[in-house]
């Protein structure tokens, strides 16, 4: 996918590709795993190979460079005993993150890189479904790369659980962001906390299982994309609609893009 990206998106994706491209996977590598290696989490793994890739092409094809998206991908699962149907349920929910920033436009936000038909869930199939309710579904500010072209912004999910449940996180990206691409910025990272509002509140690790009781609140921050190109170089009425959007606070605007905005 990287490849066809790169070189020219209209070509049919097919398994004829596979026929143009040589693939050289060392055994042993982190993409071809030597048994008995514990083999988990593909999909953050794919997603990380996809944005190398894309990156190395980029510097042989400079009009087609393009900055890494997020690199919080991953899922999350919440298993209760009983459902809305009565019957034992586990909810799945890809963790989706934010396109990079490219040579002519921003990065899409709450977007998969690898498969970008891959939306996330709608709040009414989770509160219908399943006994939780959508707290927050929201982009947040400040969290996508600065650039020329900016990343897409990073989104957050908050689910308050209504029963007993089992939560497992399997996410990434919590201590190292994307790379902007030509002096772009890098996104925020993303990041789990339980009961955000509360004193008991505490930050999980990118892999972790916990049981949940009835009214503890989850909440899954993602990161956004990559920034392409200078932040300095940003039109400046492109900052001020950010601004104004709530993408970018009026402190980061001065401090990150050196354009000061008023408090309107």
């Amino acid at each position: 996918m990287a490849v066809v990206a790169i070189c020219d998106p209209t070509i049919p994706v097919n398994f004829g590709l596979r026929e143009a491209v040589d693939f050289v996977l060392p055994e042993g590598s982190v993409v071809n795993a030597r048994h008995p290696a514990t083999v988990n989490l593909y999909f953050p793994t794919a997603h990380l190979v996809y944005n190398t890739v894309l990156s190395a092409l980029g510097q042989l094809n400079p009009a087609r460079a393009v900055a890494p998206s997020g690199l919080g991908s991953g899922a999350v699962t919440i298993g209760y005993r009983k459902s809305r149907s009565g019957k034992p349920a586990v909810l799945y929910e890809l963790l989706n993150t934010s396109l990079g920033g490219t040579n002519r436009n921003d990065g899409a936000a709450a977007v998969m890189a690898m498969n970008h038909f891959t939306p996330g869930a709608p709040v009414e199939i989770f509160e219908s479904e399943y006994p939780l309710r959508v707290r927050a579904f929201e982009l947040t500010c400040d969290s996508a790369g600065a650039g020329r072209y900016r990343g897409g912004l990073g989104y957050a999910r908050e689910f308050e659980v209504l029963e007993d449940s089992v939560l497992t996180v399997r996410s990434s990206n919590h201590l190292f962001a994307a790379q902007g691409h030509g002096g772009g910025g890098s996104p925020r990272p993303s990041r789990v906390i339980l009961n955000p509002d509360r004193p008991d509140r505490e930050e999980l690790s990118a892999i972790e299982t916990r049981h949940l009781k009835a009214g503890d609140v989850i909440r899954f921050e993602r990161s956004g994309g990559a920034g392409f190109g200078p932040p300095a170089e940003r039109a400046a009425e492109a900052v001020r609609e950010d601004v104004r959007n709530g993408y970018v606070s009026p402190q980061a605007a001065a401090d990150v893009y050196r354009q000061p905005q008023d408090d309107q």
